[in-house]
């Protein structure tokens, strides 16, 4: 379809006026861009842009905001939500209840924790400031509770994690 400046759709009069030629002009230059883009463009795979998820990716989260966010959701007794919200689904856990054992992937460390839980009363737990080096972050994890069967335990220990990519990879923890 061919749209000229002589073409009467819009406009009653027959010899169209300067803006009425512009606003043609205008429709005819739209409409063979619409045209080219859709001929010519379909096919590039490159041109197509998923726009949902590209809006909708989440802010790398800096490691002091993973440090505080950690600690609040320990403080607030949430241990597997830390887990599913600031781990790596390659995340390495060493912890000497483990006898320093590598322990690997998400999903075992949040079963891992859930058995922890499963066994044990938590009565008052505080996590302290973190301090940082690199990609590093360390804070003081104090816990008091109860093992069902074996009395109540306190224990403090000092906890690095590393960060990459937003996401906690690895953690070691040391009991004192």
């Amino acid at each position: 379809m061919q749209i000229s400046a002589t073409d009467n759709i819009f406009f009653k009069s027959n010899k169209p006026n300067h803006i009425q030629n512009h606003i043609l002009w205008r429709i005819s230059f739209l409409y063979h861009s619409l045209f080219l883009t859709i001929k010519y463009c379909k096919h590039i795979p490159s041109i197509t842009v998923d726009y949902y998820h590209k809006t909708n990716l989440k802010k790398m989260n800096t490691i002091p905001e993973i440090a505080n966010r950690l600690a609040s959701l320990c403080n607030e007794r949430k241990f597997v939500e830390a887990y599913t919200e600031l781990y790596a689904d390659d995340a390495v856990s060493i912890d000497p209840n483990l006898k320093n054992e590598p322990l690997t992937g998400l999903h075992n460390l949040i079963e891992h924790e859930n058995k922890f839980l499963a066994n044990v009363e938590i009565h008052d737990i505080n996590v302290s400031e973190a301090i940082f080096a690199g990609n590093y972050f360390s804070v003081i994890f104090s816990m008091h509770f109860t093992v069902k069967g074996q009395g109540t335990k306190m224990v403090e220990e000092i906890c690095v994690y590393k960060v990459e990519n937003g996401k906690i990879v690895s953690q070691q923890f040391f009991i004192g």
